[in-house]
């Protein structure tokens, strides 16, 4: 029989000045409680620019630093210091399982958590003004961690201290996640077994690593499925359920398929990054990270959780939203007490990578936002006595 030829590479953008790295951006990377290195960086606005605020930027599902650069470029013309982490096992931070580091895998949200805190504590605080903001910015997984945060790290003190985050802006949280055509009840089903046999590291089935179909490269090979996790979706066709499909994982560079943007350029951002640097590459998740992903969303979607959470946020929710589920955005904007809701009707997953005219819609609103939650107030001048000076 003979071989299948190799399909042709699919055709990357050239990336805009804009989507490279800006000048100034430096890198770092801090060790966490759990001994893994993280990866960050700092991108001051260009020289000259008056800084109004910094903005922690916190990036969705496999994604690494490097396919936020052109939002760096349109915060830092609001005169905004960024500063960015990659979570572990994803980006240039440590990945969970050294000897297949393909794989998205996960032990558990606290770890990401806590090394946020970390990271805000010890890396972006002591380098900013007291009498400027620190908004968050995030996507996706980023916008889930980023309420955590806010629920466990950003609440007053005692004494009335407000804690580091002035305000959040999200695109498209992951409050729940879309699992296809795989029923919600059979894909947990399926993560509890594979916690229960120690396969958590496996592939969720179809799963495989990145690649880029080029001459003379073939794709990664998926992993033999667990064998009873293979029967529950055979016992899912019997009952007239929808089968698991197979996971794709070249990106899909399509706008016309595309669950994630309808911009033609932005669509093979990260595609490019992982080219040019395989070591950011990152593949289908295990059973781990659902089982960890869904452990968080239960805690995350608790109706007084969400209640908790005092700071002001703007959630912009995609009217064409494929891969996290919008009904449980809108809930949780419903019970937040300080969200204001932003529909974004055409927009799809991600909209820091859609077309300029849906950017441009975001971008209006989160100028709206910083001009009401400015932070805090800079001090009044006083005299020696306590008194503000007399106007003259």
């Amino acid at each position: 029989m003979a071989k299948k030829p190799t399909p042709p590479p699919p055709i990357l953008p050239i990336l805009p000045p804009h989507a490279e790295e800006p000048t100034g951006l430096v890198w770092g990377s801090f060790v966490n409680a759990d001994g893994a290195k993280i990866r960050f960086c700092q991108a001051p606005p260009p020289a000259g620019t008056a800084i109004k605020g910094h903005v922690v930027l916190l990036p969705g599902f496999k994604e690494p630093i490097e396919k936020y650069f052109e939002a760096m470029h349109d915060l830092h013309a609001r005169g905004l210091s960024v500063w960015m982490m990659d979570w572990r096992g994803q980006g240039g931070s440590d990945r969970y399982l050294a000897a297949t580091p393909h794989k998205a895998h996960h032990l558990g949200y606290e770890e990401q958590i806590a090394s946020l805190h970390q990271f805000i504590t010890q890396k972006v605080l002591p380098h900013k003004p007291k009498d400027l903001p620190l908004y968050m910015v995030a996507h996706s997984m980023g916008g889930h961690l980023a309420l955590r945060y806010l629920h466990d790290h950003n609440q007053a003190a005692v004494d009335g201290t407000p804690g580091p985050i002035t305000a959040a802006m999200l695109t498209a949280p992951m409050l729940d996640i879309a699992t296809g055509a795989t029923p919600k009840p059979l894909a947990r089903q399926m993560a509890r077994f594979a916690k229960a046999t120690n396969s958590l590291e496996k592939y969720i089935p179809g799963g495989r690593g990145w690649y880029l179909p080029k001459p003379g490269i073939e794709p990664p090979p998926p992993e033999q499925p667990l064998e009873d996790a293979a029967s529950l979706d055979a016992q899912a066709k019997k009952k007239g359920q929808k089968a698991e499909k197979p996971v794709t994982t070249t990106l899909d560079l399509d706008v016309k398929t595309s669950s994630l943007t309808s911009d033609p350029a932005r669509i093979g951002v990260m595609a490019v990054w992982f080219d040019r640097k395989p070591e950011l590459a990152l593949g289908d998740p295990t059973y781990g990270w659902v089982y960890h992903t869904m452990l968080s969303i239960d805690v995350l979607n608790q109706p007084a959780y969400l209640a908790a959470i005092k700071t002001p946020v703007l959630m912009a929710i995609s009217g064409d939203e494929r891969v996290v589920v919008k009904a449980a955005a809108e809930r949780a904007a419903t019970l937040m007490p300080h969200c204001t809701r932003l529909d974004m009707k055409d927009a799809r997953h991600e909209i820091w990578m859609e077309r300029d005219d849906i950017r441009a819609t975001w971008l209006k609103a989160v100028d709206d936002f910083i001009t009401v939650h400015p932070g805090m107030p800079r001090p009044k001048k006083t005299n020696a006595a306590g008194r503000r000076p007399p106007r003259r």
